[in-house]
């Protein structure tokens, strides 16, 4: 008798000539294929016909969730149980934060981040801004995408194990100014992405104000995030970066920035860490003029 994983070893030199390297050939989507095909081996007998009517009926299914956006009404997921300690914001629809969460005093040096986001926000001054910002925030530990999406950690909260993957590096977009250098140009700005590691999210109430020009309290969430320094690869198309750039400064933006979750891969030739970013194209940021 020879198990499925033994007999596996005798093909990874063929898998690598076909697929490249090992860290390059993911098998997470595969393996969490398989997880949804367990629930249809219900008939011992006749095995196969059971997982292929499920695989008809879940494709069938993920169709209609599609054309009438009832992906919540027809999910076969368990609910979970623990809504009593997350944080949903109507302004934005596609995050939920997760516990931990503290309400704590935050440094002064991030107070004066806060405050500088939202001056450039809001179009203001820094001492306008530092009177809005208190210094006891609510800050959360962990965001998720809606509908199943990624969960994100932050690092400044939760606790990293050695048995557990790294949840804390993010791809996220801005809008840059392309004629920043000169400043007789009219500005053009453009999306460009970043990356570096989620530090701390914030729950922010933004009070009615002449000063800021807001007619009504709103709630902005808020990531203080630790920019990486990355280069472009020329011979892969992957951005990486240096250890001596892992550390670069703190960045407080809009959690509606924050794209994905993305994974790391040491290169011990080139001696760089490479980002594993597996979102495409299809995500990218929404940038609406609130004017």
């Amino acid at each position: 008798m020879c198990p499925l994983t033994i007999h596996a070893l005798l093909h990874v030199a063929d898998s690598i000539r076909a697929t490249g390297p090992v860290w390059a050939a993911w098998e997470f989507p595969m393996e969490r294929f398989c997880g949804t095909l367990l629930p249809a081996l219900k008939n011992r007998r006749y095995p196969y016909a059971s997982l292929s009517h499920y695989a008809v009926d879940i494709a069938q299914l993920y169709q209609i969730e599609l054309l009438y956006d009832m992906q919540q009404e027809l999910s076969l997921r368990p609910q979970s149980v623990s809504h009593l300690a997350e944080y949903k914001s109507d302004a934005y629809p596609k995050a939920v934060l997760r516990p931990p969460h503290r309400v704590s005093e935050i440094s002064l040096a991030m107070h004066t981040k806060i405050a500088q986001s939202l001056a450039t926000r809001f179009d203001t001054t820094m001492a306008v801004a530092r009177r809005i910002v208190p210094r006891n925030l609510s800050q959360w530990g962990k965001v998720q995408r809606v509908d199943g999406g990624d969960l994100m950690h932050a690092a400044d909260i939760v606790s990293a194990t050695e048995n557990t993957r790294d949840a804390t590096y993010v791809r996220y977009q801005l809008l840059v100014d392309r004629n920043a250098r000169n400043t007789r140009v009219q500005p053009q700005f453009t999306p460009k992405n970043f990356y570096g590691q989620l530090r701390n999210i914030f729950v922010l109430n933004i009070p009615s104000s002449r000063e800021l020009r807001t007619s009504a309290p709103s709630t902005l969430l808020l990531a203080a995030i630790q920019t990486v320094k990355t280069k472009q690869a020329k011979d892969i198309s992957i951005a990486f970066y240096k250890e001596e750039n892992k550390a670069g400064p703190i960045e407080v933006v809009d959690l509606a920035a924050i794209q994905c979750l993305v994974g790391r891969v040491y290169d011990t030739q080139r001696k760089w860490w490479g980002f594993i970013d597996r979102s495409g194209p299809l995500a990218q940021a929404a940038f609406i003029d609130e004017q």
